[in-house]
C-alpha cells in the first residue's frame, strides 16, 4: 500500500501535481512484468471539490485482471473495494458495512 504525502496526494496542490508524482513513481513499476504479475493497482483520488454533498471520488483499477478501457457507472464505496478483495481471496466479510456492499463488477476479464 502506497500513500502519498499531503503534497503529492493533490490535497494542497491539485490533480496535475498528484498526477506528476503518480506517474514518476508508478510508471516504471507498471512496465515491469515481474512487479505487475498478479497485481491490481487501485488508484483513488478523493479530493472532491467539496461544492456538492455527493462527494464523488475517482478510482481507477489497473492490472491483468481488468478489461482494458472498461468503465463502471455503478455507485461503489470503499466498502465495495473491501468486499471485492474479500471475495477475491475467499476471506468472508467482517460482518459490518462490507457485508452489505456490492463488490465491484463488470470490469473483470
Amino acid at each position: 500500500m502506497f500513500i502519498p504525502d499531503i503534497k503529492n496526494d493533490g490535497h494542497d496542490t491539485g490533480v496535475a501535481y498528484a498526477s506528476k508524482w503518480l506517474n514518476s513513481y508508478f510508471a516504471p513499476l507498471m512496465k515491469d512484468p515481474a512487479f505487475m504479475k498478479d497485481m491490481l493497482l487501485v488508484i483513488t483520488f478523493d479530493e472532491d471539490d467539496k461544492s456538492t454533498s455527493a462527494n464523488h471520488i475517482y478510482t481507477a483499477l489497473y492490472g491483468d485482471s481488468v478489461t482494458p478501457g472498461s468503465v463502471s457507472n455503478d455507485a461503489y464505496t470503499h466498502y465495495s473495494l473491501l468486499r471485492t478483495i474479500e471475495d477475491t481471496f475467499g476471506l468472508g466479510t467482517l460482518n459490518k458495512n462490507d457485508a452489505k456492499a456490492s463488490p465491484i463488477a463488470g470490469i473483470w476479464r
